[in-house]
């Protein structure tokens, strides 16, 4: 527990009370109440994506001489497995226990494309949760999609700082909560979520939902629990590990944060070729001196956070020690002249040796269950669904991958791969240039980067329908156009990049993707001159480009979503002349339309020149990784 508060609240009440019958009688001194110290030991996962099976990760291991390795790692039946065997540990140790999710379940392969949130449900509901929090994407097909989905689980999911009106098609279940309470070995456990207060902004709920700042609500939460009688407080969040901090740094009496949102795996991951990220299980100072521990487990269902929290006889939280772990499958290829190649059995046990002596890696068999429903219901289905191939990619000038576009959202700033400096995202530009095909009386396209989800990949074969709907355009949006005055798109434009670019912004998704447009942006000239020059070059021409006119009033293509004026791109609302027009054309199934009937996917121009506002910011990686190609 973070303060005594808690532990005294009834004593403080008492106290009051004696001072409020009169003066004469003093009470006596009154010693804080103490309570059994409890040990709570916490599982937690977040950003699972719907990665129902395994990714592949490529690394060097020390052990090996700088030798290259390949492996799976994580899938929902190796979290599966992650959260029992957790489960059964505390209860061996007669530990108090519970198993959290951070949101985001929904999007991010095919298999939601395919099956929605019905089949997260069902096997979430393998995972043995106590709460989950609801993500932003849980709100991408709509509020019904995820009344059916919370209606379902075996767990409750949680949103404090959510009001659900009568209004709202989600008053029709009672499982979504703003929190909950478990008795764990004799004590009082609360549990809360926290969404994004400006949550509408990144999705689209529906109408009879209001959302309330995170901080405000956090407070009050954590006053109305202590009210009820719980000592030790537990926050359930998809908010980002800079807006935890901030809770933890601003609230008074949460004890632990577990968050997601902003995909962050904390700790030292260099050894498996991934960022060294410090403070898993940091504490952080309350404003009144209490104490809050913050953890986060990473993205797409590849590693789970454990960690034991103990509180002593006044329910403060005394320590918090725990870690991170990758999932490892026992099965290993080497990277040869020949291309990989199974593990020997030497190399195997050297790197099963390896893994299960680091302290944040673990070999991880998959839970049965778990995977024969996948392999039953819904991989035949999906098999038939993806293997379609639309289009061969070839990239000519990428001396690494010939057969790939690279993607970033930032110029210059990767997510794990290219980092193109100045012009930004392959891969964006030739989704673009799809809705303007699709879209010929459009004057240009202007989309997020964000909305992107990976780069193009061909491979020897070539992309596949199902690459396409599940992992490059897994949201199956819809197009729209709206009348804008040139002056007005030059200002979204700058707006957005500002914005996207900003260290403190919410996301990095806004940045802008084109068709039909040739932009420089100078992040070192003062904000609202750094559109050095917004060219419209019909049909993708760059040698024929003329400045926008202020004045003239132009056809913007652009997502529903951000038609809607989200991810920053307020202007498409409120600088529109008249309301948007939804095309009905899907995103997904326009860009198989485009790649199947151009048979080769190659590297278009972006139509961008980036400087970004301040290097010293992390804004640009260092070293580049593709410096010049595109």
């Amino acid at each position: 527990m973070s303060t005594l508060s808690k532990a005294t609240l009834s004593i403080t009440a008492l106290f009051a009370a004696s001072l409020l019958v009169g003066c004469e009688s003093q009470p006596k001194p009154i010693e804080p109440v103490q309570v059994a110290p409890l040990t709570l030991t916490v599982a937690h996962i977040n950003d699972t994506h719907s990665n129902f099976e395994p990714l592949t990760r490529k690394w060097q291991p020390k052990v090996l001489n700088a030798t290259t390795v390949e492996s799976q790692v994580g899938g929902y039946p190796r979290l599966a497995t992650a959260l029992k065997e957790a489960r059964q540990r505390a209860k061996d140790k007669g530990v108090a226990f519970l198993a959290l999710h951070g949101g985001d379940a929904f999007q991010g392969s095919l298999y939601f494309s395919l099956y929605k949130g019905s089949a997260n449900q069902r096997l979430l509901n393998e995972f043995g949760l106590d709460a989950m929090v609801i993500g932003n994407h849980e709100f991408d097909l709509g509020d019904q999609a995820l009344l059916d989905f919370a209606s379902g689980t075996n767990f409750p999911v949680l949103a404090a700082n959510m009001e659900i009106t009568p209004a709202s098609v989600l008053s029709q279940t009672d499982n979504i909560k703003p929190y909950i309470i478990k008795e764990l070995n004799g004590h009082k456990v609360g549990i809360f979520g926290l969404v994004l207060e400006d949550l509408p902004k990144l999705a689209s709920p529906g109408k009879g939902l209001k959302f309330d700042g995170e901080v405000k609500s956090a407070q009050a939460t954590v006053d109305k629990l202590v009210s009820l009688g719980v000592n030790h407080i537990v926050m359930v969040s998809h908010i980002g590990l800079d807006r935890d901090l901030r809770i933890a740094e601003q609230v008074n009496g949460v004890d632990l944060i577990v968050g997601g949102h902003s995909h962050t795996l904390l700790g030292d991951f260099t050894d498996f070729g991934l960022a060294d990220i410090e403070g898993y299980a940091a504490m952080h100072t309350n404003p009144n001196g209490g104490k809050t521990c913050v953890v986060q487990a990473g993205e797409y269902a590849q590693a789970a956070g454990e960690l034991t929290v103990k509180f002593n006889d006044y329910g403060q939280i005394v320590s918090c020690d725990g870690s991170n772990r990758l999932l490892f499958s026992d099965k290993f290829k080497v990277e040869t002249d020949a291309g990989a190649q199974p593990a020997s059995a030497a190399v195997e046990e050297k790197l099963h040796d390896y893994i299960e002596e680091h302290p944040r890696a673990t070999l991880m068999a998959e839970d049965s269950t778990t995977r024969e429903l996948i392999e039953r219901d819904y991989a035949p289905g999906l098999a038939a669904y993806s293997s379609k191939v639309i289009a061969q990619v070839v990239d000519d000038n990428d001396p690494v991958d010939k057969t790939m576009l690279d993607h970033v959202r930032i110029p210059g700033k990767s997510r794990g791969g290219a980092s193109l400096a100045v012009t930004g995202s392959e891969a964006a530009a030739v989704v673009a240039a799809a809705f303007a095909w699709k879209v010929p009386h459009a004057d240009m396209v202007i989309i997020n980067a964000g909305g992107v989800r990976a780069p193009i990949v061909g491979g020897s074969d070539g992309i596949t329908a199902g690459y396409v709907l599940g992992t490059l355009l897994p949201f199956n949006g819809t197009l729209s156009t709206v009348q804008m005055r040139g002056d007005d798109i030059k200002a979204m434009l700058e707006h957005v990049i500002n914005n996207s670019t900003n260290p403190n912004a919410v996301s990095d998704g806004g940045f802008p993707a084109m068709a039909n447009l040739k932009v420089s942006y100078n992040g070192k000239l003062a904000e609202g001159e750094r559109l050095e020059y917004v060219k419209l070059c019909p049909k993708q021409d760059f040698t024929q480009c003329q400045r926008l006119q202020d004045n003239e009033v132009y056809t913007v293509l652009t997502s529903t979503f951000l038609a809607g004026g989200k991810d920053g791109y307020d202007a498409f609302v409120n600088a529109s002349i008249g309301k948007p027009i939804d095309t009905g054309f899907v995103d997904s199934e326009t860009m198989i339309e485009y790649a199947t009937d151009k048979g080769i996917l190659t590297e278009i121009p972006t139509g961008m020149t980036f400087v970004p506002a301040d290097f010293a910011k992390g804004q640009i990686d260092k070293p580049l990784s593709k410096p010049e190609d595109n």
